[in-house]
């Protein structure tokens, strides 16, 4: 019997990669829909789809768990529909976070010095917290954000 937290865990894992369809030319979506359904065959690849579905904007996205395997989808389609269709396998972001009221006189580079200063106990390099912007809030507030590696969120 599994453990609540094994259940859990298990839910972080099962993330969905995407692809999404679109037409090089002016076909409709039920023309795209037949080109993948005829000439792209899921057992041939050795692939399970796990959603096909269209998009209010003319493209079509097919989810998928496994990276090897829409990595598979998508040199498929490339190679057989490569000159009617564009697949584009989406990117994950890195995490943001956004710091509260800092001081008029930090810049964005000082801030990320600062950062990783106080911080000396995580080990934060360079290439680990970049920053991206610093907004103002309606009282004047002034709040950075920064960009963290996937895998250095991850660790903590």
């Amino acid at each position: 019997m599994k453990s609540y937290s094994d259940i859990v865990a298990g839910l972080k894992n099962d993330r969905k990669l995407k692809i999404t369809i679109r037409s090089k030319g002016n076909h409709t979506l039920e023309t795209i829909k037949d080109l993948i359904k005829t000439k792209i065959n899921p057992t041939e690849i050795k692939v399970g789809i796990k959603t096909f579905k269209t998009l209010k904007d003319g493209r079509i996205l097919i989810e998928e768990g496994n990276k090897e395997e829409i990595e598979r989808i998508s040199t498929s389609i490339t190679g057989k529909c490569g000159k009617d269709l564009e697949a584009k396998v989406q990117e994950l972001r890195n995490p943001r976070l956004v710091i509260y009221n800092i001081p008029e006189d930090i810049t964005l580079e000082k801030a990320i010095k600062i950062i990783r200063e106080q911080n000396s106990e995580l080990q934060l390099e360079e290439r680990d917290v970049t920053a991206k912007f610093i907004y103002r809030t309606k009282r004047n507030g002034r709040n950075p954000v920064i960009e963290l590696n996937s895998h250095t969120r991850n660790r903590y």
